[in-house]
């Protein structure tokens, strides 16, 4: 009784005006604050597909795994642990209002969490026959339909005199269909299409196409005695730190200094991405607590230029492609023609607290024809062969305040790697990270992305990385994070490099920020003209304003420039941009505007922009002189059907063609549309 005076008492200040608030927010407009706590480099799409099951469809905290908190991306590891901590010493939560209780969780992180999450109401986990027959009915399943086009004519659709041809065999429209079915019991059913720009309507099973370019489909039950999950069809497999598997929401450094180094890996999942494969096959998990054990196989064809060794006649590739569009004959010629064959194991031991993970990353690939990479230009000990296997042992231990974490991996012909770091919560206002990594040259990793800062893969690396986030004042946030890098092989020398960033912000309300950003890059870059490698060091500055005007109304302004200096020489860009968001009863509109000054590509800035829902995370990349205008409209007539439409205008001053290649448009202009209807059931 006591505690439920406590609590209720609680529930009459802050907390009760945030639940309200938060329950009235916009989808959009939550998305938007859960960005700002990862910034660019975050997998958005990901994020954004999480989220959005969880806004319709809320969280019941009293029966949430830590894995399904983990895939809000909203708490940190310590917070987690705190939870169930409680929950273990307490019993099950008997209101909202009770998280103000637990150490650890603050009012900001509070406000994000619940719109997403719900208390069960006493006696809900009881029998009820009406319950049970819902359990048959779908739930936060979807259908969509997009279209998207561009509106000037490019090369590839035009008459080429010297193939006496045009390059691209469909029309310049891209058409992405895709349909989830989600039942409470456990079963799932996915489907997802994709007709690209460029690309035709074909039914030819020589080259791997039926009807459309490309497909994705999963069929899912889990959660049924001591079977978590079987996954048939298109998946991905992510345990560890991703220096071997990857399959959860991860990034690069950011101004989220903490978070960042953080992989919430989740073991398998449904893959519906349209811009790149990941695994097909069959894929299943068993608990017998404290194990848990997941074994897969998968059988997928990738893209591949096959080549011919003439003295012997042996046929091999360069290299294998998961993500590629099918547009003109060659690029459909390299269509399925590698098969790949994955087996692989993992088992994992979880401690009876939560403190506690040890695991081990077993699985062996088959190519059908080997790979023979050209090594000119790049790592001259990357993967060759039609064998590969990695293994990897990870760990991670909670004590007190610190958070140790790793992973060490061997690949076949002894390349290694390891990931070793720690988080430190020295008090309630400073958190701290180590972390330091090594990837060897002659280490292979295709299905993993671990932290890093060389963009071609886990190998070839070595660096230490020291972060820090702090609020010495209520509403005021600072980040900072320094990461020395070494690559063992490189063009020529230098052969290291180093960034660090600092970012301090100010939360005057819930719904104004502003905060100021720096950033440093100093890494090896070849210049191409003088075939000379040289440091070339880039620096960045942002700043952003935002606030809630009214009920109605909301801005966001943010201006950036960049300078970037190499063997003695200095250039520079500048940009600026301007976001409003118009929302009135059933429709929402949001207008972006970007003016920029980029005269080289070095100095290329980017900003985020409004992009529909269910779409991949679109950041604008600003590179000569000229100006970004963009539209988008959401319309939601019912509850269960969303309407949305977008238009974007790019003019440049200085240009009179953009793009390059078959993308190339004679013009200064470009415009850009895309429509698209979900029906929610």
């Amino acid at each position: 009784m006591i505690k439920i005076a406590l609590i209720l008492l609680m529930g009459i200040g802050w907390v009760g005006k945030a639940w309200a608030s938060s329950s009235e927010q916009n989808f959009d407009v939550l998305i938007d604050t859960v960005y700002k706590r990862w910034e660019e480099n975050a997998e958005y799409e990901e994020l954004r597909e999480r989220l959005w099951e969880y806004y319709h469809t809320p969280l019941m905290l009293n029966q949430a795994t830590i894995e399904e908190l983990k895939r809000l991306c909203i708490l940190t590891d310590d917070q987690l642990s705190q939870f169930f901590k409680h929950i273990e010493q307490n019993g099950p939560l008997i209101s909202i209002y009770e998280l103000q209780t637990i150490p650890g969780f603050d009012v900001d992180t509070i406000q994000l969490l619940l719109p997403f999450v719900q208390v069960d109401a006493m006696g809900a986990t009881s029998y009820n026959p009406s319950l049970q027959h819902n359990k048959l009915i779908p739930k936060n399943s979807y259908s969509l339909v997009r279209h998207e086009s561009t509106l000037e004519p490019k090369t590839g659709y035009q008459y080429n005199r010297r193939q006496h041809k045009v390059p691209y065999m469909g029309t310049p429209g891209k058409l992405i269909t895709r349909l989830l079915i989600k039942y409470p019991n456990g079963w799932e059913l996915g489907l997802a299409t994709r007709k690209g720009a460029g690309e035709a309507l074909a039914w030819d099973p020589a080259t791997h196409r039926y009807g459309l370019a490309v497909w994705r489909f999963h069929g899912l039950y889990q959660n049924r005695n001591r079977t978590k999950k079987i996954l048939l069809g298109d998946y991905t497999v992510g345990y560890g730190q991703g220096v071997v598997l990857n399959a959860g929401f991860s990034m690069d450094k950011s101004s989220e200094t903490i978070k960042v180094i953080r992989t919430n890996n989740l073991g398998t999942k449904p893959h519906a991405s349209m811009t790149t494969a990941a695994f097909r096959g069959v894929a299943t998990t068993w608990i017998r607590r404290p194990l848990e054990c997941t074994v897969y196989y998968s059988n997928l064809n990738l893209d591949g230029k096959v080549e011919q060794h003439i003295p012997s006649g042996s046929r091999y590739v360069r290299g294998v492609s998961r993500q590629g569009y099918y547009r003109t004959r060659n690029e459909i010629d390299k269509k399925g023609q590698v098969n790949e064959q994955v087996i692989g194991s993992t088992l994992v031991y979880k401690g009876p607290n939560r403190d506690r993970e040890l695991g081990i990353n077993l699985l062996y690939s088959h190519y059908s024809l080997p790979i023979h990479p050209n090594t000119k230009r790049t790592n001259p000990l990357r993967f060759r062969g039609q064998h590969h296997a990695n293994g990897s042992l990870f760990y991670r231990y909670l004590w007190h305040n610190l958070h140790f974490f790793g992973e060490s991996a061997l690949s076949k012909r002894g390349g290694k790697a390891a990931i070793v770091g720690v988080v430190a919560s020295l008090s309630k206002h400073v958190d701290v990270t180590l972390l330091g990594r090594y990837y060897s040259q002659n280490f292979h990793s295709p299905y993993g992305k671990s932290f890093r800062e060389n963009s071609s893969g886990n190998s070839n690396e070595q660096g230490i990385y020291l972060g820090a986030s702090a609020s010495p004042l209520r509403h005021l946030y600072l980040n900072a994070y320094y990461d020395y890098f070494h690559f063992p092989w490189c063009f020529g020398k230098p052969r290291d490099g180093h960034s660090w960033l600092f970012k301090t912000a100010y939360q005057f309300t819930k719904t104004s920020l502003i905060y100021f950003q720096c950033k440093n890059t100093a890494k090896p870059r070849r210049i191409a003209k003088i075939k000379k490698v040289a440091t070339g060091n880039k620096q960045n500055y942002k700043l952003r304003w935002q606030c809630m005007w009214n009920k109605t109304i909301s801005l966001k302004s943010e201006v950036q420039c960049s300078r970037y200096q190499q063997l003695g020489v200095s250039t520079w860009g500048y940009a600026a941009a301007q976001d409003i968001t118009y929302k009135i009863r059933k429709l929402r509109l949001r207008g972006h505007i970007v003016w920029f000054n980029v005269k080289n590509a070095n100095n290329k800035l980017y900003f985020y922009e409004p992009n529909m829902l269910h779409t991949g995370f679109n950041f604008l990349a600003c590179q000569g002189r000229g100006m970004r205008y963009c539209l988008l409209a959401c319309y939601k007539p019912h509850a269960a059907l969303r309407l949305e439409l977008k238009y974007a205008l790019t003019h440049y001053q200085d240009k009179d063609k953009i793009g390059s290649g078959y993308e190339t448009i004679k013009s200064n202009t470009k415009n850009e549309v895309k429509a698209q209807a979900i029906f929610k059931f």
